[in-house]
C-alpha cells in the first residue's frame, strides 16, 4: 500500500489512469493535485516533508550502523587497546562505500578528497605514531580474515584495494605512512 513518501508514483498513476479516460494533465499538474490530496498546500511543501522524514530515517539508520560496526570492531580494538572514533569513521566508511558501489574512479577529485580526511581522521586517532596505525590496520586485517566477521564489516579488500592509491597520493602530498 501506497503512502505520502510514494507521491511521485500516486501522481503518475492518476496521470496514467486520467489519460486512458481522455484527460490529458502534465506531471506538474498531477504532482500538484496529489500533494492536495495527500493533505498539503502544494508539492513543494509536500516534497519538502517527504525529504525530512527520509533524511530522519537515513540519520536514524546511521546511528544505528555506527553502533553496529563499534559493536562489532570494539571487541579487536579492545584486545590491542586502541581507541576508535566509530562516528567519524562510519561516515568516512559509507562514503567510501557509496563512490566505490557506483564505480568512482580511484584517482578522481572525489575519491582523493576522501582520502585526505581519511589520512586526516587517522592521525586524529593515532596522533601520527606509526605503530599504532599498524596496529589499528593489523586489528582490521585481523577481522578481514576471520569468516564470521568479515561479511559484517564496512570496508571489504576490494574496496580497500580500490582506494588505496589515494590514500597513497593523499600520504604523500602530507608525508608519512599510509596503512590500508
Amino acid at each position: 500500500m501506497r503512502d505520502f513518501r510514494d507521491a511521485k508514483a500516486i501522481a503518475t498513476t492518476i496521470r496514467d489512469e486520467l489519460a486512458a479516460r481522455g484527460v490529458q494533465l502534465g506531471r506538474a499538474e498531477t504532482l500538484e493535485i496529489t500533494a492536495k490530496a495527500l493533505g498539503a498546500t502544494d508539492w513543494n511543501t509536500l516534497s519538502a516533508r517527504i525529504k525530512a522524514r527520509a533524511d530522519k530515517a537515513a540519520s536514524e539508520r546511521n546511528k544505528t550502523a555506527d553502533r553496529s560496526l563499534h559493536e562489532l570492531l570494539q571487541p579487536f580494538y579492545e584486545r590491542r587497546g586502541l581507541n576508535t572514533q566509530v562516528g567519524a569513521w562510519g561516515r568516512l566508511f559509507r562514503e567510501a562505500r557509496t563512490l566505490y558501489e557506483a564505480g568512482g574512479d580511484p584517482a578522481s577529485d572525489d575519491v582523493l578528497d576522501l582520502a585526505r580526511r581519511w589520512n586526516a581522521l587517522a592521525y586524529l586517532t593515532d596522533g601520527g605514531d606509526p605503530e599504532l596505525r599498524a596496529k589499528y590496520a593489523a586489528a582490521y586485517r585481523e577481522a578481514l580474515d576471520d569468516p564470521q566477521i568479515a561479511p559484517k564489516l564496512p570496508l571489504s579488500r576490494d574496496l580497500l584495494r580500490w582506494l588505496g592509491p589515494a590514500l597513497e597520493r593523499a600520504t604523500s602530498e602530507r608525508g608519512g605512512p599510509a596503512e590500508v
